[in-house]
């Protein structure tokens, strides 16, 4: 039976990690390979927020070894947060490829479409993460505020119920922009009230100006 390259140096890992765990002592050049490698130095990387610098390591990695699934999730977020948006949803879909079970993929993929102003996709996407964490409340607030978007006002309020009963507090979008407007409202009276008494001052001043002139 024949391997790929990629799938031989996985089967050369294996054996190479099974005979450090039996000696006890395994040095990480001979438990990974120089894609995984170069995984670990792009997580790295985006810790410190070097976004840019993953994604050449990350390339390479896949081109050593399209299988490896984390490299794909990794560099679609990099891409996202370096708002690459279209070529995230790209990374994020081969990602699901592979691993069609993961809903923090789903999660992702509803962000980035929302961003982009792909609402209905955004929708999708996490429900269909949903149905994997169905007891995530703050996935049903979230989809309430896409549901908001597309004037879908009944199916709205309904996950926001869901999300209460799950324990997350959810303030409809519409109670929202009204405690805004009250804010501004309060602001601008502050702001008025805080002019009267300099004019009310003038306004006496210039009395009592006017009565000593007589």
């Amino acid at each position: 039976m024949k391997f790929g390259h990629s799938a031989n140096r996985r089967i050369i890992g294996s054996v190479l990690l099974a005979a450090c765990v039996i000696a006890g002592y395994c040095p990480v050049a001979l438990a990974e390979s120089k894609a995984e490698s170069e995984v670990r130095q792009a997580k790295e990387l985006m810790q410190q927020k070097k976004y840019d610098e993953s994604i050449p390591l990350l390339d390479s990695a896949i081109k050593d070894d399209a299988q490896l699934k984390s490299a794909y999730l990794l560099r679609g977020e990099s891409k996202e947060h370096l708002k690459k948006y279209e070529q995230a949803i790209d990374d994020y879909s081969k990602y699901i490829l592979l691993v069609p079970t993961d809903p923090e993929v789903y999660q992702r993929m509803s962000k980035v479409n929302a961003d982009t102003g792909k609402t209905n996709s955004a929708v999708s996407y996490l429900s269909k993460a949903l149905v994997m964490k169905p007891k995530d409340g703050q996935l049903y607030a979230d989809r309430a505020d896409l549901y908001d978007k597309l004037g879908e006002k009944n199916l709205a309020s309904i996950d926001r119920e869901v999300a209460r009963k799950l324990g997350v507090e959810v303030v409809a979008a519409s109670a929202t922009a009204g405690l805004k407007s009250i804010k501004v409202v309060v602001k601008h009276n502050v702001a008025r009230s805080a002019v009267a008494p300099k004019s009310a001052a003038h306004t006496k001043s210039a009395v009592i100006k006017g009565s000593g002139s007589k």
